[in-house]
């Protein structure tokens, strides 16, 4: 299930008994320090798996990626070493609530080229002047220097004030040709992790590919 060691441990312990308070997390050192045999609960406990789920992503989120590797390496299948996806995993820790939708999410920064979501093509590839507005943004983050979070954002948004368009006109369409997806963790997060070389070489893919992904 991707469900986190620490996380079911919480779970478990939490069913027939409670620390006090509204406190629903809490490691197993702590439960050792301050367990009272007085505070187990004699109702029937109710297992709860929506609960299960949300406390496995509150442990994702408070994890390093350094500690959430040994558990999400099994679900990455040929697992890259966790120096190469350190970013990525702390990018995107706290957009799932299993291991395996980390993985997944994880998936366009392990892979050489992206596929695009049908959907997100059509919501986000049928404007005609994409194509003209990837060009565009492609020279301008080729010159980006640094290629970081802020001067990323920076020129993607000076360029659609000169443009005279909303920056959401670029951002989409960035978003679509760097992870395939409609949906994704801060853009700009997304290309300083990826780096240059990557987000530009998936630019040219997309919009080499356009001609074929707009509508007739």
């Amino acid at each position: 299930m991707g469900i986190l060691p620490a996380a079911l441990f919480n779970f478990l312990m939490l069913l027939g008994w409670s620390p006090g308070g509204d406190r629903e997390l809490i490691t197993r050192e702590e439960a050792q320090r301050i367990f009272d045999l007085s505070d187990v609960n004699k109702s029937p406990a109710v297992f709860d798996p929506e609960k299960l789920l949300w406390m496995n992503g509150q442990y994702l989120m408070r994890l390093t990626a350094e500690e959430i590797y040994p558990h999400l390496a099994p679900f990455l299948g040929q697992a890259p070493p966790l120096a190469s996806i350190r970013d990525a995993i702390e990018l995107n820790k706290g957009r799932g609530r299993t291991l395996r939708e980390l993985a997944a999410n994880l998936q366009p920064f392990l892979t050489s080229s992206v596929e695009y979501e049908p959907d997100a093509v059509k919501k986000h590839a049928k404007d005609s002047e994409v194509a003209v507005r990837m060009r565009e943004l492609r020279e301008v983050l080729s010159a980006a220097e640094p290629f970081d979070v802020a001067t990323t954002e920076r020129v993607l948004r000076e360029l659609a004030e000169r443009r005279g368009v909303s920056a959401a006109k670029y951002i989409h369409p960035l978003r679509l040709a760097l992870t395939g997806r409609g949906a994704s963790p801060p853009i700009f997060d997304v290309a300083a992790v990826l780096g240059r070389d990557r987000a530009l070489q998936r630019l040219d893919r997309f919009i080499e590919r356009l001609p074929e992904l707009m509508p007739a």
